[in-house]
């Protein structure tokens, strides 16, 4: 029987290179490697943001999670002859998503107030609801952001994140329905 594996495997993207100089500031470096990623600065996993340099191949990756971890890289470089190509990894951004895209209404949910019940209202509103919700629940799962593991999160365009619970997916679900 197979020992279970100690490593994890993470999901990357290679990624066009970029010149960076030796004044960049740790906000800048991640702009510039959210431009090469195609993404944005919130969907990058900065935690887990690691540089290596070229040669040797086999060399031991470094974190550089913050301004402390630039300094040290930027560091090594200045102690390095020629000009040192240095890598970045990181995990696969997470994709960017827009409301209109995630969640459609095919169709308008038609409620009479003056022929239907309260009761069938709220039960045409529950089945409407249940399809939304489902639509929802797939388009953010459980995990769908690397900042925050094991939760719902809708992000927006600039730094702001919500936690998608249950009750939040409800009024979402009903307010899309209304």
């Amino acid at each position: 029987m197979k020992p279970p594996s100690t490593t994890s495997h993470i999901d990357s993207t290679q990624c066009p290179p970029f010149i960076f100089k030796e004044d960049v500031t740790f906000n800048s470096l991640l702009e510039l490697v959210a431009v090469a990623a195609e993404t944005t600065i919130d969907r990058l996993a900065v935690t887990q943001l690691h540089w290596k340099f070229e040669i040797p191949a086999k060399g031991q990756c470094k974190l550089i999670s913050n301004s402390v971890g630039l300094q040290t890289m930027m560091k090594a470089i200045m102690e390095k002859k020629g000009n040192p190509i240095v890598f970045f990894y990181l995990p696969k951004p997470t994709p960017m998503m827009k409301f209109a895209t995630a969640v459609t209404v095919d169709e308008e949910l038609e409620l009479d107030v003056t022929q239907n019940s309260m009761k069938s209202q709220i039960s045409a509103i529950r089945k409407e609801n249940s399809e939304l919700r489902r639509k929802l629940d797939e388009a953010y799962p459980p995990g769908n952001h690397l900042l925050f593991p094991g939760k719902r999160i809708y992000a927006g365009d600039s730094k702001q994140f919500w936690e998608l619970s249950d009750i939040r997916m409800e009024v979402w679900a009903n307010a899309i329905v209304l």
